[in-house]
């Protein structure tokens, strides 16, 4: 299913693509294209892709064609999947099996989000100066 997302397939067109998504979430999903793990992930983005059209676009690069964002985002698992919100790298922390968090950073404030699993109507936003 990796034929029905768009590829980005050299260091100026991630960069174009970082630059230019205004207002929206941007995938960026790293992989290999023959993978068979990054086929499982293509086929659930592209099924997930017209439902997230307004909030996300989502791309994928492979890691072969573009080693300085490899390198840069320090890829070591395939398929690895990287976000970024309005230019701003968003690193998301899964944590353990009953919470996890969501970081977003930009150049005066680290906002970080807590959710808890057993109880998803509460939340609590600690913003950190």
């Amino acid at each position: 299913m990796s034929f029905l997302l768009p590829k980005l397939t050299s260091k100026k067109e991630v960069d174009q693509a970082i630059k230019s998504t205004a207002e929206k979430v941007l995938v960026l999903r790293f992989g290999r294209d023959e993978d068979p793990v990054c086929l499982q992930l293509d086929d659930i983005l592209s099924k997930t892709s017209s439902d997230l059209s307004k909030m996300a676009a989502i791309y994928l690069v492979d890691v072969d064609q573009t080693p300085v964002y490899t390198h840069y985002f320090d890829i070591s698992y395939i398929p690895s999947t990287v976000f970024f919100f309005n230019g701003q790298h968003m690193k998301v922390d899964y944590g353990d099996s009953t919470s996890g968090s969501l970081f977003y950073r930009n150049s005066t404030r680290r906002v970080q989000r807590h959710m808890n699993r057993e109880t998803p109507s509460s939340t609590a936003c600690d913003v950190e100066q």
